[in-house]
């Protein structure tokens, strides 16, 4: 049986100086060091790294940014404005991010969640992963509401995990680790606003699809050359809502 690869990082943020290590399976892994924290961290070949050595800052990014974010914008944009730099951030990723000059650590998830980031505390060490399996321990116990979402939707909300000493960083979120302190701060909520009340519901379906055509754009590098058309239907009508073909190919969109 083929097991699927092996993805994300395996982070041990310590504040007594010995960090015990990651799993042996993982890939190659690197040590940085605040002035009280020392942050063992493993990776598998899908995570970016970027050591700046000017700014002190080890930045570990899993998944994918879009808008031209690269790894030396983002180090500058964090250098910049500080952890408030997330609100510019865009795409599918989890980033690890260890800053020496203000002797801490930074770990963030994006809006959705989508690559998440398991968590657990054990004393005076604070141990992050992409996966939950890391994280397990002989002594681990079933948090039972975790289980139940689980088996009844296939999904465990909120923070919470199958396991009662694990959790997640939630969505639109980062966590930020000092010695001896650990705090949790949302970047980006969702909110239900007035905004579009009263507006048609045709102008509303094109403005959908407006967004769904511009997000699909955003993640298709400028050197690729898909044929790609997207379109939905209504209950009411089999008539496509919007669809287009890359410029590159010489189609044209429609409405």
């Amino acid at each position: 049986m083929r097991h699927p690869p092996a993805t994300g990082l395996f982070a041990e943020v310590s504040g007594d100086g010995r960090p015990v290590g990651p799993p042996a399976e993982c890939g190659p892994w690197s040590v940085s060091e605040t002035p009280n924290l020392r942050v063992a961290v493993r990776t598998f070949a899908d995570v970016q790294t970027l050591r700046d050595e000017v700014r002190g800052v080890d930045v570990f990014l899993h998944g994918q940014l879009l808008d031209g974010m690269t790894l030396p914008r983002l180090v500058h944009a964090y250098a910049t404005r500080g952890p408030s730099f997330l609100n510019d951030c865009n795409g599918s990723f989890s980033l690890l991010l260890v800053d020496a000059g203000a002797d801490r650590v930074l770990a963030a998830t994006d809006r959705l969640q989508s690559r998440p980031l398991h968590l657990r505390e054990e004393g005076d060490r604070t141990y992050l992963s992409s996966k939950l399996a890391d994280l397990v321990t002989p002594t681990s116990s079933p948090d039972l509401a975790g289980v139940a979402w689980y088996l009844s939707s296939g999904v465990v909300h909120t923070a919470r995990t199958v396991l009662e000493e694990v959790s997640r960083i939630p969505c639109g979120s980062y966590v930020l680790l000092t010695r001896g302190r650990r705090d949790v701060i949302r970047y980006w909520r969702f909110e239900i606003t007035s905004e579009y009340a009263g507006t048609p519901a045709d102008w509303l379906r094109d403005d959908a699809a407006d967004l769904l055509v511009e997000s699909v754009r955003k993640r298709i590098a400028d050197d690729d050359a898909p044929l790609l058309s997207l379109s939905a239907h209504s209950g009411e009508s089999d008539q496509p809502v919007r669809g287009f073909r890359s410029p590159r190919l010489g189609g044209r969109g429609s409405g």
